[in-house]
C-alpha cells in the first residue's frame, strides 16, 4: 500500500493458497503473477532442490530496509517489506509469573545444537525485539486492536468514503449555487420594488415628490404641528408664461423648463436660513446647478401637476420669513432659462395658506392656497399673497 497499490481494488483476484511453498509453486507454474511468502522460503526450497532461485525475482529485494533495529549485514535475505520481529513467546494473564520466568530462562539457554531447536529448524531463542514497527503496521492497516481506532486520518476517510464525500460535495455545491441565485434574485427584486416605490411617489420628469407623496408628508407635518402648537406654511406655486414657452418652442423645451425650475425651487427651500440678514439675496444659476439634489425631512417640495408646484415650510416662525422665501422663489424663477442655446423667461405666482388658520388638512390648504394664487393671477401675476377668508 505504501507503493500506491491497493490489493482489494488493483488485483483481479487475491487468493490464499494455505502454505508458503504452495504460493511459490503457483507463481512458478504461471497460475498467478506474484505471491507473498516468508523472507527465507525461497532459500529453504532452493536448498531442498525444489526450485531454482534464478527463476524468481524479489520485488525491491535489493532495497535496504532499516525500520527494525537490526543491521542489513545481519539479515542477508532479500525482502520487499520492512523488517519485523519474529513471533514472541508470551504468557497469558493467568499464567503464574514464576512459571513464565522458568520457561523464559529455558528458552534463552536453548542452543541451535539441541534436539528441540533442530526439530523446530531454529537457531534458538533471543531476547524480545522492539515490537513498535508491528504496532505501526497494525495501526496503518487497521488490524487487531486498531480496528476501531478513533484518530482517523484524512486520507483514511477519503479512501473509505470518497463516493459519499463526492456526492455530498456536489450536493453542497448545488445548494451554494442555488443560494447565490436566490440572493441575486432577491437583490434584484428589492431593487425593482424600490424603483417601483420611487416611481409611484415621485414625478418622473422633475424627480420631485408627486402629489401623493406630498400629501403624506403634509399630513404628517400637520399632525406634529397640532401636537406641538406651531404653524405650517403651505405654498402653491404656478408658473407665469409657461404655456407660451410650450406653444412656441414645443413640449420638450417645456419639460426642460420644468426640470430647471424644480431644481431652483429645491435650492431655495433647502438653503433657507431664518437667521440670514438679507433673505432676498439669491445664488447664481451656476451655483444652483451644482447643488446636491438630496432632500431633508423639512424640504417638502413637490410637483402638483402641469406647471404647478407645492411647498411646505415647517421651520418658519414668522410671516416675514415666509414672505422672504416666496420672494426668493419669484426672483430665482424669473432668471432666464437656457434651453438648447435659447433663453426663455417664466415667472411665478404664489398663493400662501397657513395651518391651522386657513385649513386643517391637505385638501383645505390646497383649496385656500389656490384661491390666494388665483387672486395673484387676476391682480397682475409675478408676486405672492396670503389667503384671506374675507376675500372668498
Amino acid at each position: 500500500m505504501t507503493q500506491g497499490i491497493d490489493p482489494e481494488h488493483d488485483f483481479a483476484t487475491l487468493d490464499f493458497v494455505g502454505t508458503h511453498d504452495g504460493v511459490v509453486k503457483e507463481v512458478l507454474s504461471g497460475k498467478v503473477d506474484a505471491g507473498a511468502v516468508r523472507f527465507d522460503t525461497l532459500e529453504h526450497m532452493a536448498e531442498e532442490h525444489l526450485i531454482d532461485l534464478g527463476a524468481f525475482r524479489v520485488i525491491q529485494g535489493d532495497r535496504p530496509k532499516s525500520n527494525f533495529n537490526i543491521l542489513e549485514k545481519e539479515f542477508p535475505f532479500p525482502h520487499s517489506t520492512d523488517i519485523y520481529p519474529e513471533w514472541p513467546m508470551a504468557k497469558l494473564l493467568g499464567t503464574p509469573d514464576n512459571l513464565a520466568t522458568q520457561v523464559a530462562i529455558a528458552l534463552l539457554k536453548m542452543s541451535g545444537q539441541e534436539e528441540a531447536a533442530k526439530r523446530a529448524n531454529i537457531m534458538g531463542w533471543d531476547i524480545a525485539r522492539n515490537y513498535q514497527p508491528v504496532h505501526e503496521l497494525y495501526r496503518e492497516l487497521r488490524l487487531g486492536p486498531y480496528r476501531f481506532i478513533k484518530n482517523l486520518r484524512a486520507i483514511d476517510v477519503w479512501q473509505n468514503y470518497w463516493p459519499i464525500i463526492m456526492i455530498a460535495s456536489a450536493f453542497l455545491s448545488i445548494l451554494c449555487i442555488m443560494l447565490f441565485i436566490l440572493l441575486h434574485l432577491r437583490g434584484r427584486l428589492l431593487k425593482a420594488n424600490k424603483e417601483i416605490t420611487h416611481m409611484a411617489m415621485h414625478d418622473p420628469l422633475t424627480l420631485l415628490p408627486n402629489r401623493r407623496m406630498f400629501r403624506f408628508l403634509a399630513e404628517s407635518a400637520f399632525a406634529q404641528a397640532k401636537r406641538e402648537g406651531w404653524r405650517v406654511y403651505f405654498f402653491l406655486i404656478d408658473l407665469d408664461g409657461f404655456k407660451a414657452v410650450n406653444d412656441t418652442y414645443g413640449h420638450e423645451s417645456g419639460d426642460e423648463v420644468l426640470r430647471q425650475v424644480s431644481q431652483r425651487l429645491r435650492h431655495v427651500v433647502q438653503n433657507f436660513d431664518s437667521n440670514t440678514e438679507d433673505l432676498r439675496n439669491h445664488p447664481s444659476i451656476e451655483e444652483i446647478k451644482n447643488t446636491d439634489s438630496s432632500f431633508r425631512a423639512e424640504d417638502h417640495i413637490a410637483r402638483h401637476g402641469g406647471d404647478e408646484f407645492l411647498s411646505l415650510l415647517i421651520h418658519v416662525t414668522q410671516n416675514a420669513h415666509a414672505e422672504a422665501i416666496a420672494q426668493r422663489i419669484i426672483d430665482i424663477i424669473q432668471n432666464p432659462i437656457d434651453i438648447g442655446g435659447t433663453h426663455v423667461s417664466v415667472g411665478a405666482s404664489i398663493g400662501i395658506s397657513v395651518f391651522p388658520d386657513d385649513g386643517e388638512n391637505f385638501e383645505e390648504l390646497t383649496r385656500t392656497s389656490d384661491l390666494a394664487m388665483y387672486d395673484v393671477k387676476i391682480s397682475g401675476k409675478g408676486t405672492y399673497k396670503f389667503y384671506r377668508k374675507n376675500e372668498e
